[in-house]
């Protein structure tokens, strides 16, 4: 993997948008000079470099641009607002290693094709998208083409590479779309680069605190299910089309600290609350630190009902219930299977069915919390255990 700091000039500063918006700046750094420094001395020998105020028609930040280009050894990519021939050659005569191309490149085909043949190999064309439909004028403008279309419609070109970002997940700080990048990836004849916002090193922070991503999915003729999960910061978005299923989802997310993502289609609840099960529990699995806490146990009040979660992600798949849903207790099952996880979940008291199964959740999200921090330590007298199979 190569990592291409970014710096986005708006105003003569360095900026970070959220979600694309230029309403929402989460970062303004004054110097945008002095931050590429700091990426270069880190030890970074690429950056990519955007002119938003050009891309949007602004105003521009050509000197800025320029200072960058003229300062640094570093291997620099730049974008914003260039779509003409001229303005391309400026900034490689001035020192660009690559020039980005966006909206211009994606409204014209037939201009970026002449470009790429005119500049093989220099150029790099943005597929910016939200929702997977490309955007363009600095983001403000969204399209109906399907990034994948417009990516095949690339691979007729000459290009550099393609530069791939998920809009909408743009400095969240919560990683990349990673189901639209594994998408798109296969999807073009160039390196395709996806861009997301990701947190610098501190000296505090643990080694242990990297992101853990996993993406499952599962098709039959029931169902079609799709589920991300990263241990994150418990963001939870849900689209199953049963409302409580959904419900329980984002409580999970919320209160296990996952930042889950899911979608799912099917023919009967049952199929679908069970295949939802079976795909987070997998997701769940895949995610869970070498050195994970492991154990956990809470108790969680909601008005009348109390119930009372243990649990061991340690790889040893059982449950015991039951919950008065019987469609939620078959989820709680289907997950820990697939999960390899124990979980004993105990009513201790309630008499309305909708907060005994929302407690029950919430017991299970703040034992998955506490079970999934790192520790550092592997919790078991067997200590990793690997197995090797003989023919």
């Amino acid at each position: 993997m190569i990592a291409i700091p970014a710096v986005d000039i708006r105003d003569g500063a360095c900026v970070q948008l959220v979600g694309g918006s230029y309403a929402a700046e989460r970062v303004r750094l004054p110097d945008p000079v002095a931050v590429a420094r700091t990426w270069t001395d880190a030890g970074f020998t690429r950056l990519h470099v955007v002119d938003l105020d050009a891309a949007t028609g602004r105003g521009s930040n050509e000197r800025i641009v320029h200072d960058l280009l003229t300062s640094y050894d570093a291997g620099i990519q730049v974008g914003g607002g260039v779509r003409s021939p001229e303005a391309i050659e400026r900034l490689l005569s001035a020192g660009a290693e690559r020039v980005v191309l966006g909206t211009r490149a994606i409204e014209d085909p037939d201009w970026l094709h002449e470009m790429a043949m005119q500049f093989p190999g220099e150029l790099v064309v943005a597929a910016d998208v939200r929702d997977r439909r490309v955007v363009t004028h600095g983001w403000e403008k969204q399209h109906l083409r399907d990034v994948l279309d417009v990516i095949d419609e690339l691979n007729e070109s000459p290009l550099a590479a393609i530069l791939v970002t998920a809009v909408h997940k743009e400095g969240q700080m919560r990683g990349t779309d990673l189901f639209l990048m594994e998408r798109s990836a296969p999807s073009s004849g160039w390196r395709s680069t996806p861009a997301r916002s990701i947190r610098a090193p501190s000296p505090e922070s643990s080694p242990h605190e990297e992101e853990r991503m996993s993406v499952v999915e599962r098709e039959t003729k029931e169902t079609k299910i799709h589920v991300a999960a990263t241990i994150g910061k418990g963001s939870g978005s849900s689209k199953t089309g049963i409302p409580f299923l959904d419900h329980m989802m984002v409580t999970l997310a919320r209160y296990s600290g996952l930042d889950l993502e899911i979608s799912a289609t099917g023919d009967l609840t049952h199929h679908t609350l069970e295949d939802v099960a079976i795909c987070v529990g997998a997701a769940l699995e895949r995610v869970v630190p070498a050195t994970a806490a492991r154990y956990a146990h809470r108790v969680v009040p909601m008005d009348d009902a109390l119930v009372e979660c243990a649990l061991d992600i340690g790889g040893r798949p059982y449950y015991r219930g039951p919950l008065p849903s019987s469609l939620y207790d078959h989820w709680m099952r289907s997950f820990a299977d697939n999960a390899k996880a124990t979980v004993h979940v105990r009513v201790l008291r309630g008499r309305d069915r909708h907060h005994v199964v929302e407690a029950a959740f919430k017991a299970l999200g703040l034992c998955l919390r506490d079970a999934l921090a790192d520790d550092g330590v592997v919790f078991s007298t067997k200590g990793s255990v690997a197995l090797k199979v003989s023919p």
